[in-house]
């Protein structure tokens, strides 16, 4: 893969039932690999199924209403912090914090740049042109039609203006477009590890930002089941595995 991370569970067990599928079907080999492959299945399987009770645990001990006022509270504290350096990190922070769960992209926030993939238009800060890390290859794939939701975008903002006044702000986005600066900067104008927004939400919630996306059909579950197919928009999920097993984890 492009990034080396591992493959999640469902990819691996859906490759391993192609491959026993295909030596089932085509009748050139040996019984006993197809035998000796059902039950890699079903050891893949049950781990699958362990990795989504542990996600689900996971879900159930965030409160969801509490996420957006950490952030926020982060943010209204920077202002005493006497160190430059601290005081954007610690935006970095409010802004890890706040904007994943309406946006939430996979571990690619550590790769998105102003002007290059993000711009501000139409009064939001909205993706152009953008294809998901994890499917950007596939033959025939769309863009992703994501955007900062404009209760978060000062979050945004703020990381702009650092410690300027506002009035400079619509320069300032000007400026970050026309030199493509990193979304997530470090104190020294580096972009930060690939990790780093799971690394926030590891210490701040106990569980890494891929959370993120369970919220978003926790949400829509809430407003009703058909309500999860724009969950899957949201995702960038393209098949309706995911929202199956959701929803019908859920029901």
């Amino acid at each position: 893969r492009e990034s080396g991370a591992p493959l999640s569970p469902s990819t691996v067990t859906a490759t391993f039932g192609d491959l026993r599928d295909f030596l089932r079907l085509s009748k050139a080999y040996p019984k006993f690999l197809t035998k000796e492959l059902n039950k890699l299945l079903k050891k893949l399987c049950d781990r699958a199924e362990v990795e989504t009770a542990q996600k689900f645990a996971a879900l159930a001990a965030i409160d969801i209403t509490t996420i957006h006022p950490r952030a926020q509270a982060i943010l209204e504290k920077v202002s005493r912090q006497t160190n430059p350096a601290k005081r954007l990190m610690q935006r970095n922070r409010a802004m890890a914090i706040a904007i994943p769960p309406l946006t939430p992209l996979r571990r690619e926030w550590h790769d998105l740049w102003f002007g290059r993939d993000l711009i501000w238009t139409e009064g939001r800060y909205r993706l152009r042109d953008y294809k998901l890390r994890k499917t950007r290859h596939r033959v025939g794939r769309e863009a992703y039609p994501g955007s900062v939701h404009p209760n978060v975008q000062h979050f945004v903002d703020a990381r702009l203006l650092q410690d300027d006044d506002e009035k400079y702000l619509e320069a300032l986005r000007a400026n970050a477009e026309e030199k493509e600066l990193p979304f997530f900067v470090h104190p020294d104008g580096t972009s930060v590890a690939e990790n780093y927004v799971s690394q926030v939400w590891s210490s701040e919630f106990g569980t890494g930002a891929h959370i993120c996306r369970s919220i978003v059909y926790d949400v829509v579950f809430a407003i009703s089941e058909d309500a999860t197919l724009a969950g899957m928009l949201m995702n960038d999920h393209t098949s309706q595995q995911a929202r199956k097993k959701y929803t019908g984890d859920r029901a």
